[in-house]
């Protein structure tokens, strides 16, 4: 396993949106080795792809909704294997999969 630190992109969402390559380039240039991803905000997963090789970042993790996860679960799948992931994280389930009665128990 490699014991490295990684990012979770969430945080940096707004920064992706903008100039997502560059993004992961200067997490590169200033240590990380992971990141975790948080959707890909319109780039290609393609491009992205060929920026962590390019960086020698890797990837921790995929991070996707519920909702997403029970709309295009193919997709996900997809992804996942294209960043030798096998895992994928589910941020949340979203208010209309939740059983609000056990909330708080």
């Amino acid at each position: 396993m490699w014991k490295k630190i990684s990012v979770q992109l969430y945080a940096l969402r707004e920064e992706c949106a903008a100039v997502f390559p560059e993004v992961l380039r200067e997490l590169a240039s200033i240590g990380y080795r992971g990141v975790q991803f948080a959707g890909f905000h319109g780039y290609d997963p393609a491009l992205l792809k060929f920026v962590l090789a390019e960086t020698g970042l890797r990837v921790s993790g995929l991070h996707y909704g519920g909702d997403e996860m029970l709309k295009d679960p193919e997709r996900l799948i997809s992804e996942a294997k294209m960043f030798d992931m096998p895992d994928i994280v589910c941020a949340g389930l979203g208010g209309g999969h939740q059983n609000r009665k056990d909330i708080g128990r």
